[in-house]
């Protein structure tokens, strides 16, 4: 029965995301969504309180699964720094391209549209999650800086920079670009930026 549950969560989840890709959290609707996801409006409310929950639950794995990925880089102790950052940058590509549920939503971009219904739960359950994706950046550029790879600077500032940075190749190529360009475009510029500067 648990199966059961887990699976028809996931495909409301999934639901969810494909709408959100073209509509606001505002402007979606549980009659819609129950239709996309092909159950009964009452089932929804089985398995998620409201729309908010439904849209809590989305940052909440996409940040879960980010926080897993970074700690997991971070964690190998025969990577250069350097390497580490380019494979959060690569890795985060591909987790965003094959996921059902991130394919096309840019999940660190999603609070800044924060419904108030679920301001708790975003400070409870997202930001907490969000500063251990910073201690494990901030831990590689610590490594960086005492292997000299890069210049001494503030760890955490840097790991905040990145994360931004990370964001940027999701939020400018889906949304704010004039003619939406591929992620893979966006990260190779920062890479470049990143690592070079701009200084000629």
């Amino acid at each position: 029965m648990q199966e059961q549950d887990s699976e028809k969560s996931r495909i409301i989840l999934e639901a969810a995301a494909r709408l959100m890709q073209h509509k606001s959290f505002k402007d979606l609707s549980m009659d819609e969504l129950a239709q996309e996801a092909g159950v009964a409006k009452g089932t929804l409310y089985l398995y998620f309180r409201s729309k908010g929950d439904i849209y809590l639950t989305l940052l909440v794995e996409g940040v879960r699964r980010l926080t897993e990925l970074v700690g997991n880089v971070a964690g190998d102790k025969k990577t250069t720094a350097r390497d580490k950052l380019e494979s959060i940058l690569d890795t985060s590509l591909r987790f965003m391209k094959e996921s059902p549920l991130f394919g096309n939503i840019p999940i660190l971009a999603l609070p800044g549209a924060t419904p108030e219904e679920i301001e708790e739960g975003i400070r409870q359950d997202f930001f907490p999650k969000l500063e251990q994706v910073k201690k494990s950046l901030a831990s590689i550029f610590k490594q960086g800086t005492r292997n000299r790879e890069f210049r001494k600077l503030d760890p955490k500032r840097l790991a905040g920079v990145f994360l931004h940075l990370l964001e940027y190749c999701f939020v400018h190529s889906l949304l704010l670009a004039d003619h939406p360009t591929e992620p893979e475009i966006e990260i190779a510029f920062v890479k470049d930026f990143f690592f070079k500067g701009i200084l000629s």
